[in-house]
């Protein structure tokens, strides 16, 4: 599988599992944005994920590319692999840009 195919299915099975465990988790979005990032066996600390997670929702929400963020993300962190970039950025999307997530993709799809 090519790169950006890893990226996508890494983005569509992190929105996913995060959209599964908001309802069966803690109420705070750090909770449950860390809860869907779990199994991803990330080498990277709590604080530092919650700081990645909620600068990917600041940079999609100033415009920037899913898949263009994921790979960015994984070039800058040297403990992502692809795959883990695009779940970090498919739990950020939904968790913390709900606004993005019900305007721009379940609202107005392009």
């Amino acid at each position: 599988m090519n790169h950006t195919k890893t990226v996508l299915a890494a983005l569509a099975i992190g929105a996913a599992l995060t959209a599964c465990s908001t309802s069966a988790t803690s109420s705070s979005d750090d909770a449950t944005y860390l809860e869907s990032l779990k199994g991803e066996d990330i080498a990277m600390s709590d604080d530092k994920l919650v700081d990645l997670g909620r600068e990917v929702c600041d940079a999609i929400e100033g415009g920037k590319n899913l898949i263009s963020l994921a790979m960015e993300l994984q070039s800058e962190n040297d403990a992502l692999s692809p795959r883990q970039a695009g779940s970090v950025v498919g739990a950020a999307t939904a968790t913390y840009c709900v606004d993005f997530v019900r305007d721009k993709l379940i609202d107005n799809p392009k």
